[in-house]
């Protein structure tokens, strides 16, 4: 990594090499049986150099001084920007990332595990066609810049997903573990899989009307990356977030308080810096529905004239990648609970709709808060039970509308994509069926 560094440092002005060493262990069963066990590394490497002051990016699975030649001829045709590379700075290694139980599991270990779920499984419901999938890995994150910063991080994952097949073939219901550290799939897991399969068996078709509808922790990134997009510099940059002029009011319901917060222990985007080299910070955005927060990566934090918050990430809607440009994004997004379970706040509702898979996010409006979902799985609540699954219906709305109408938020809170997310209950939302 440093003799890249210091050969792009003879053609360039400054330089920046991130690397991405990853190994990773997955298991897959199909139908009960083991399908496939692997065990995979891979190097990943980015450099983005300064020439001229022009930027220029490339990537590859080596350290290859050709690198140099590509980004090199990739500045040629870039705009100026001012900005530098990091510097040395305050980095906050404290942030509990590495699981050594999940680092010392074997590939045996991982079977294990698996195969003894599925029996426990196959007990109880053996009328349930299953699959599993289960996996660890290890990334190394290294960041080194010709300014003298140089950072690194070990992290490790953990995921269990157990999908049980309905008679309709493409439907599926699934519970899982998410995580950088080790848990164990508990009983209760295996149990509400059974519950919600036979559920998902009765097909129930809802007329069009305004419902109260909860978006379960699962689904609930799908909005809360709207949000990400509005709090970006990027689009406040490019004058597209609706609510760039609206720093320090009420723009949510108060119950709704959103941190960036990277250093959640053992989660997803949990890290001590930044893909730029920036430490990261927890950080408000929304407090008590008040707007708090924009967030800054290297670039935009020089066009507005502010500072970078060390939200620069390869991220994208649906993961991220080594090739992706830096952009403002939440570390983890954080949303506070509430006071009671989902459970009974269910027990409460006279009718509502409950989601717990949507296709269909990335349509709509994305920078203006649109959204238009099929309800993947999802279950129409009546009299505080769940009667069965609603088929051939839509939820739509616009997030900057939805949020202030919020009926309850959940004491639960769990991870999925983008962050650790309570279920949240909004009031009157535009459900389309039959």
């Amino acid at each position: 990594m440093q003799n890249l560094l210091n050969k792009a440092r003879e053609s360039a002005d400054e330089v920046e090499v991130l690397a991405y060493e990853t190994e990773t262990y997955p298991v897959s069963f199909e139908n009960y049986e083991l399908q496939e066990i692997k065990s995979k590394k891979h190097l990943e490497v980015s450099l983005r150099i300064f020439k001229d002051g022009k930027i220029g990016r490339t990537y590859g699975n080596s350290y290859d001084e050709k690198l140099i030649g590509k980004a090199v001829e990739v500045s040629r045709f870039s705009n100026p920007e001012n900005y530098n590379f990091a510097f040395p700075q305050n980095i906050n290694y404290a942030v509990s990332l590495m699981s050594e139980k999940v680092n010392n599991l074997s590939l045996k270990d991982l079977v294990g595990t698996g195969k003894e779920i599925l029996a426990k499984l196959k007990t109880k419901a053996p009328h349930i066609p299953a699959d599993l999938y289960i996996a660890k890995s290890k990334c190394k994150t290294l960041t080194r810049t010709s300014n003298g910063f140089n950072g690194e991080y070990d992290k490790t994952y953990y995921e269990t997903v157990l999908v049980g097949n309905t008679i309709e073939g493409a439907a599926k219901v699934y519970t899982e573990i998410i995580g950088g550290d080790y848990a164990e799939f508990s009983d209760e897991k295996i149990d509400k899989l059974i519950y919600e399969h036979g559920l998902a068996e009765k097909q129930l078709n809802i007329e069009t009307k305004k419902i109260p509808v909860i978006f379960t922790h699962s689904v609930l990134w799908g909005l809360f990356y709207r949000l990400a997009l509005g709090v970006s510099g990027e689009y406040i940059e490019k004058k597209l977030s609706p609510i760039m002029s609206k720093l320090g009011e009420q723009i949510f319901h108060p119950s709704i308080t959103v941190y960036d917060d990277p250093a959640i222990p053992f989660a997803g985007g949990s890290m001590p810096f930044d893909d730029e080299g920036i430490a990261t910070s927890k950080k408000a955005i929304i407090e008590n529905g008040v707007l708090k927060n924009f967030l800054y990566d290297l670039r935009t934090a020089s066009k507005l004239g502010t500072t970078p918050t060390g939200n620069g990430f390869k991220k994208a809607m649906h993961g991220g990648g080594i090739g992706l440009t830096p952009a403002p994004f939440p570390s983890n997004s954080y949303v506070a609970p509430g006071a009671r379970s989902l459970d009974e706040i269910i027990k409460g509702l006279p009718e509502a709709i409950i989601v717990n898979q949507a296709l269909g996010w990335h349509s709509g409006n994305l920078t203006q808060g649109e959204f238009s979902i099929n309800i993947g799985m999802g279950y129409l609540i009546k009299d505080g039970q769940m009667q069965g699954r609603v088929v051939d219906a839509m939820v739509s709305g616009n997030i900057y509308e939805c949020f202030k109408d919020i009926m309850e938020i959940s004491s639960t809170s769990l991870e999925h994509a983008w962050g650790v997310y309570p279920d949240i209950v909004f009031n009157n939302m535009s459900v389309t069926g039959k």
